[in-house]
């Protein structure tokens, strides 16, 4: 990317005695803040030997080293294994390859940053899921939860996504987190503690805190289902490619012959087979309790979550995350509508979205009174 002032005049500016321009260097990072920002300072052009080269380590010992990184001491072992003389960028390399920096970056990144606002969702299926991703991702720094594998292990590729990943926070003041159930937010993180602890260091802060944002878009649970049918319709009547999921590839197999793209009925007749072999079962009070109204409800009374029906969400959502809402994506065709539906059909939804319907209801009825998609989750 061209300097600002290259861009002014029209020119690249260029050095008359032919020296490479000198880049300041940071301080030697002492708590993992310091090291994280190093990340967010080189952006999306972060690379393994910009990292390092953006340190001054001329005072670096392996000691200060470890708990910049991993935030703990070495153990006798390891300050033993540290070979001599010490080479810090080797050191620092061999430290990013490691789970125990890749796996917990959520924690990490939380601990290292609690003035910034955790914008939390729970995300149910077919529920605009992926659209809210979009729109978060367009300013906001969503954190992966995979870097821990296999994929993420080489400093080559891990300090990149890093850099571009943290570049956010030029752009906002928060961090997002996305899950598919609510413990994960509401539940305090296990610390395990050998022996006494006359510190009491065993803390059970949970990952949504008070200044936090919880919340779950939401829609009417029977529409879920035919959602999910409709997307499987959607895929199938798509032409078959070879990056097409396993998934969908073995629900050809097992439908066989599939109607042409013009035949509607012959669709909706297909509609209802794969309706009538949807297993998902109450998503919502899945997703926010132990599958039944009774246990999601006493979950939302204790919890900050926030809910946002479908029908508004995209206007609640442009407040909420700053963001102007992107296109629509990973919309299914409207192939089967609950006007085509039988009664055996009807009674397969209703077995399957009985205790959704009693939460939802109860969402609805909040939501009409007060004239907003957005409700409280504890005052329905």
């Amino acid at each position: 990317m061209a300097f600002l002032i290259d861009s002014l005049i029209g020119n690249p500016v260029v050095r008359q005695d032919e020296k490479r321009l000198s880049i300041p260097k940071r301080p030697l990072p002492v708590r993992p803040r310091d090291f994280f920002e190093l990340f967010a300072a080189m952006g999306a052009n972060a690379s393994p030997e910009g990292l390092v080269r953006g340190m001054d380590l001329k005072m670096a010992d392996p000691r200060g080293i470890m708990f910049a990184v991993l935030e703990r001491w070495p153990t006798s072992e390891e300050l033993a294994a540290i070979e001599v003389p010490y080479r810090a960028p080797h050191h620092i390399r061999l430290l990013l390859r490691t789970p125990e920096f890749r796996t917990p970056i959520v924690r990490r990144l939380f601990e290292a940053f609690p003035e910034r606002i955790r914008l939390l969702q729970v995300r149910m299926p077919r529920c605009a899921g992926e659209h809210a991703l979009a729109m978060l991702a367009e300013k906001h720094p969503v954190l992966p939860l995979d870097l821990g594998t296999r994929p993420f292990r080489e400093a080559a590729v891990l300090v990149p996504l890093l850099g571009a990943l943290l570049s956010r926070f030029a752009t906002s003041r928060t961090l997002v987190v996305v899950q598919p159930h609510i413990a994960a937010f509401l539940e305090p993180p296990a610390h395990r503690v050998t022996g006494d602890d006359p510190l009491h260091w065993d803390l059970a802060q949970p990952p949504c805190r008070a200044i936090d944002r919880l919340f779950a878009v939401i829609r009417p649970p029977e529409d879920i289902l035919l959602s999910q049918a409709n997307a499987l319709l959607t895929a199938l009547r798509a032409a078959a490619s070879d990056d097409e999921p396993a998934a969908v590839t073995a629900e050809r197999e097992h439908y066989g012959k599939l109607p042409a793209p013009d035949q509607a009925a012959q669709w909706k007749a297909l509609g209802k087979r794969v309706l009538a072999r949807v297993e998902t079962r109450n998503p919502l009070c899945s997703a926010l309790g132990d599958g039944t109204a009774e246990g999601a409800l006493a979950v939302c009374a204790r919890s900050p979550l926030e809910l946002v029906g479908l029908h508004g969400y995209a206007e609640w959502a442009r407040g909420a995350f700053d963001s102007a809402p992107p296109d629509p994506v990973n919309v299914s065709a409207r192939i089967l509508l609950r006007e085509d539906l039988g009664p055996e059909d009807l009674a397969h939804l209703e077995a399957l979205t009985s205790e959704d319907r009693v939460l939802y209801d109860r969402y609805a009825r909040k939501s009409a009174a007060v004239g907003l998609a957005n409700v409280k989750a504890c005052e329905i």
